[in-house]
């Protein structure tokens, strides 16, 4: 057996993705099993690591918040992974990629015309999924669903495997279609936490840390802190190390409403560890319409973090089933009931 591994950005430059996708072929090389891997990186290079190989590539600058941009950037980093995947054709069986870069799963069946692989493709953020539940237009989102959506479901039918991230994944997509195998294969923390020293203090630290993006409710949270914050003064300190969409737009209500805040860049996953154990509770936000198609992979780590979290967001989100699986005690608030927040905050404060 011989594997082929595709994602988006690979160190020193990680996306989420890339972090896990990295991680795997680390594994499965490790068991003699021969494991190529390629993506983005810095230059243009390959290394080989007895049985692992890695092919990077440079890619124009990714301006996320232009569409043309991101599609440009698509398109390029697809062609690309085609031209150095034919290159390699007879060098693997299997043939593994997630949802990153976007288009890629329009380019892979094309492609394999040509290679005759097995084709595993696993659930990251699912596409146009996402782009439906972003599109306010009714028209553009009734094109996307009818046309788009429908030759998506088409290509996800023939694909060898579908490996899903939660259980609400799959039973999302095998309501539409029929795969021909299945499994749920989590993400997982691949951070360390050293043990620390408790300091007593006079207040809790409350974190936001990884991606604000649109997937995002934060303006629940900001809703019922607003409130708490008109009784109570001086219990917490808010602390964001984040990027994303959402980050200005936080941040600057939260100047306007003159709350005190703490913000950080994001750190290296190195050090990430030692970030994430400064906080007291732990905030994971998610919108309704983004149920089942993104579940944030830093829950693991906070999860491992044994910190309390706070999750604002759907139940039908194996989010819900994580948090609620752990023996310590952490909360759930449907999105739009700030006021659970504010009872919380007072909960938590004592």
């Amino acid at each position: 057996m011989s594997l082929l591994f595709i994602t988006d950005f690979l160190p020193p430059n990680f996306s989420a993705t890339g972090q896990y996708t990295y991680y795997f072929a680390k594994c499965y090389s490790k068991k003699k099993i021969k494991t190529t891997l390629v993506g983005i990186g810095n230059s243009n290079e390959i290394i080989k690591d007895n049985f692992l190989k890695i092919i990077k590539f440079t890619a124009p600058k990714l301006k996320k918040n232009s569409f043309i941009s991101r599609f440009k950037w698509n398109l390029y980093c697809c062609l690309k992974i085609c031209f150095l995947t034919y290159k390699i054709k007879n060098e693997f069986n299997y043939l593994i990629f997630n949802g990153a870069p976007q288009l890629l799963i329009y380019f892979v069946p094309i492609l394999n015309i040509f290679l005759n692989k097995k084709i595993v493709y696993r659930t990251t953020d699912f596409f146009p999924e996402t782009l439906i539940a972003l599109s306010k237009k009714f028209f553009l989102k009734s094109i996307i669903t009818k046309l788009l959506l429908f030759l998506t479901d088409k290509i996800r039918q023939k694909f060898y495997k579908v490996q899903y991230l939660g259980y609400d994944q799959r039973l999302f997509m095998e309501k539409k279609i029929s795969t021909k195998k299945s499994q749920v294969k989590r993400d997982l923390c691949l951070i360390k936490f050293k043990d620390q020293r408790i300091i007593k203090k006079k207040y809790k630290i409350i974190m936001y840390s990884g991606n604000l993006g649109l997937a995002h409710d934060y303006k629940t949270f900001l809703n019922g802190y607003k409130k708490f914050n008109k009784e109570n003064k001086n219990h917490f300190k808010l602390w964001i190390n984040a990027t994303g969409q959402y980050l200005e737009p936080f941040l600057e209500e939260l100047k306007k409403e003159k709350i005190k805040y703490t913000y950080t860049k994001t750190v290296p996953i190195n050090k990430l560890g030692y970030l994430l154990s400064k906080a007291d509770i732990h905030l994971v936000f998610l919108k309704n319409e983004f149920s089942s198609i993104v579940l944030p992979s830093k829950i693991y780590c906070l999860l491992k973090s044994k910190k309390k979290i706070i999750y604002i967001g759907p139940e039908s989100s194996d989010l819900f089933y994580l948090i609620n699986k752990e023996k310590y005690k952490n909360f759930h608030i449907n999105n739009g009931d700030d006021n659970k927040v504010k009872n919380i905050l007072k909960e938590l404060s004592v």
